[in-house]
């Protein structure tokens, strides 16, 4: 045996009688334990003070209740919207909810993250969305307010669907049209309501204003999570005690003409910001050409 493997054995014989005679602190290991569990505790904690933060600014500057699960926002609605028939957590469904649903936040990292919560600790909201062969003559009507809206947007995305909808049961109703281009799609909400620009101004992430034909319309970005959907009775719900399988991220511009406000975002589909401006631009134009 070389100088080399004898000087190997003799570290390796001291290593094992070391750990052979190590004892373990017990104060040392109640220290462990406790910043384990002071850390996923701190954790919880704060994670449902950015909840809570974030419902308090919903609930305080957004005075027209349209949230799904704490931070999803109203477009989270039209995930659903053009499945028929469809009510995302419908009233009896909320009635029986069970003690833990699952709702997104924001890391401080900037990541969107899902986590489980109490259902007492979150506002759960629902809607009605019905498709409608309605013009729009006849759904101006329907809703109670004048708007302008095209057949089409720039970019090749023509109109697909109109859908009258009505969040938390109010009177109040919105227009949602769906636009498609092959397996892209964009989503025109409109209404008389300002709850969609008060998000885009103040709840939304990545705010900023963008200027399109001399208006200044509001971009931000919301997360969407994308929950499993059962079905009872023929209504299709989103289970909010079901962990999302995924998170998408909806990009909108948001703008306001002649007392009515628009929104039109990708649904997570991840359009560019250029195209999603282009494609704004073709409803304003539109708007400004058509009494």
């Amino acid at each position: 045996m070389n100088k080399q493997a004898q000087l190997e054995k003799s570290i390796k014989a001291a290593l094992l009688q070391g750990v052979e005679t190590l004892e373990a602190d017990m104060n040392c290991l109640k220290k462990i334990k406790y910043r384990i569990n002071t850390e996923k505790e701190g954790r919880k904690e704060r994670i449902m003070k950015r909840i809570n933060d974030h419902f308090y600014d919903l609930k305080s500057k957004v005075k027209r209740p349209a949230v799904l699960v704490c931070s999803i926002a109203v477009a989270a609605v039209l995930m659903c919207t053009f499945i028929q028939p469809v009510r995302v957590l419908a009233q009896e469904g909320i009635n029986k909810i069970a003690s833990m649903v699952y709702v997104v936040v924001k890391e401080e990292s900037g990541k969107y993250e899902m986590a489980q919560v109490s259902a007492e600790d979150v506002y759960i909201g629902y809607c009605e969305g019905n498709t409608t062969v309605l013009n729009d003559k006849e759904l101006a009507k329907e809703v109670g307010f004048d708007f302008n809206a095209p057949q089409a947007l720039e970019g090749g995305y023509e109109l697909a669907d109109n859908s009258v909808i009505q969040v938390d049961g109010s009177d109040k109703k919105e227009i949602s049209k769906l636009y498609r281009k092959e397996k892209s799609r964009l989503v025109l909400s409109i209404t008389d309501q300002n709850y969609l620009l008060q998000v885009a101004k103040e709840n939304g992430d990545n705010r900023k204003e963008v200027q399109v034909e001399n208006n200044t319309l509001y971009y931000c970005e919301r997360p969407l999570p994308v929950y499993p959907i059962i079905e009872k009775n023929g209504v299709k719900t989103n289970d909010v005690t079901q962990k999302p399988t995924g998170i998408k991220v909806i990009h909108s511009l948001t703008w306001e003409y002649n007392g009515v406000y628009y929104k039109l975002d990708d649904m997570g589909d991840g359009i560019p910001l250029d195209e999603l401006k282009n494609a704004a631009k073709s409803v304003i134009s539109y708007q400004i050409a058509t009494p």
